[in-house]
């Protein structure tokens, strides 16, 4: 046997495979299709949450931005900011923190291959046979950890697409220079916008030398996003401040976390976005993928111990138990606030929403505590935004 452990994947979810399960002593090789340090399409908030469950710290060279609150904007530009005295988030770069995390597997003993594509495999007698494009390998589990449109998962015969449009999220992002003459913007705040646009939520997150700006949405309002971003980049512009002459849009696909899929078949299994696992509402998708990863490395070294057809069951189970609840009560959010216009103004009576977002980057189970505090301030915030409503039509 070549190897125990094969990881398609050098993101967060490959890394973290890698990692735990060389940590416990078995032959890992992880397989990475680009040449590391390789860029990365994200807006790159790492919640801390996500950084906690890293089982080594984050050198400081790598935050461009300690995010210390939330700053909800509602459809007319009005500001709902909860700041406070510890750190909730870090911006990263993507391309630097996806290496530290490959770096960290390689230092517990994995063996990396980057520039390699994984091409296929086949189940034999003696393990699984990985052909990848620098060779044939054989490997006692494989485990797919490369994406939203995961190779692993469609040559393991796990998932051969995504049939749904509510399977998939998409976003349009760009990066800004700092000019230095910016207005209304806390580098230690991350900024989420209510967009004119069903399901939609813009953000604005500080990175030091640039701001990435972005908008994601359901896969259904795609062809639409697009004008929309413009428009929506010409307004913030002018409210910000912000010199922009140019600018580069880039697009990615995302997961929606909140429908139960099969994330396993045989000794196959995937992790990350490639198994779905991503917040529907945030777009938080790291601290999913970091605790899968662990989770499925456990599970492969018990396994091993004790009856390896338990494996993608054990898994499976472990995952759905933890996330379930929380991608679908994200999901409902997302769907409860809709285009977000007027729940974001309910923020002008009561702040409690912003509380409950910052809570949510820093815990587990956030989603529950604030659908709960929806439902019940909901009546009495709905109140006092009728009678504002009133005093202000009142003074027209």
């Amino acid at each position: 046997m070549d190897y125990h452990v094969v990881v398609v994947g050098g993101g967060p979810a490959g890394a973290s495979v890698a990692r735990q399960a060389a940590l416990k002593g078995l032959k890992v090789l992880l397989i990475e299709k680009q040449k590391i340090p390789r860029s990365k399409a994200c807006a790159g908030l790492v919640s801390k949450k996500a950084l906690d469950e890293l089982d080594y710290p984050l050198p400081e060279d790598l935050t461009a931005r300690k995010i210390k609150g939330v700053k909800l904007i509602d459809s007319r530009l009005n500001e709902y900011t909860r700041k406070t005295p510890r750190v909730i988030g870090r911006t990263v770069n993507r391309k630097d923190f996806d290496s530290y995390l490959v770096e960290k597997a390689r230092e517990a003993g994995a063996e990396l291959w980057d520039d390699c594509r994984f091409i296929n495999l086949k189940e034999e007698k003696n393990g699984l046979v990985v052909e990848t494009s620098h060779g044939r390998i054989v490997s006692s589990f494989l485990v797919g950890a490369d994406g939203v449109y995961s190779q692993v998962a469609k040559k393991a015969g796990i998932r051969s697409k995504w049939n749904k449009w509510w399977d998939l999220g998409f976003t349009l992002y760009t990066d800004i220079p700092c000019q230095g003459d910016e207005e209304r913007i806390d580098p230690e705040i991350a900024e989420l916008y209510c967009v004119s646009y069903p399901f939609s939520l813009g953000w604005l997150f500080h990175h030091g030398s640039h701001l990435n700006i972005g908008i994601g949405t359901a896969k259904m309002g795609e062809k639409k996003l697009f004008p929309l971003f413009k428009e929506w980049m010409d307004r913030l512009s002018r409210h910000k401040n912000l010199k922009i002459t140019d600018y580069k849009i880039k697009g990615y696909y995302l997961p929606a976390g909140g429908i139960k899929r099969p994330v396993y078949k045989g000794k196959a299994y995937l992790a990350g976005d490639a198994a779905g696992f991503v917040d529907s509402f945030s777009g938080e998708g790291i601290y999913f993928a970091l605790k899968s990863g662990r989770y499925l490395a456990e599970e492969i070294y018990r396994g091993m111990e004790e009856n390896p057809e338990d494996i993608g069951a054990r898994y499976t189970r472990r995952c759905y138990e933890d996330f379930l609840k929380e991608f679908r009560l994200s999901l409902a959010t997302a769907v409860i606030l809709g285009k977000k216009k007027i729940p974001f103004q309910f923020v002008r009576y009561n702040p409690f929403l912003v509380d409950h977002i910052a809570n949510i980057m820093e815990n587990t189970g956030g989603y529950s505590l604030m659908l709960k505090d929806i439902s019940l301030k909901f009546p009495g915030i709905l109140s006092r935004y009728a009678r504002g409503v009133l005093r202000t039509n009142n003074n027209i």
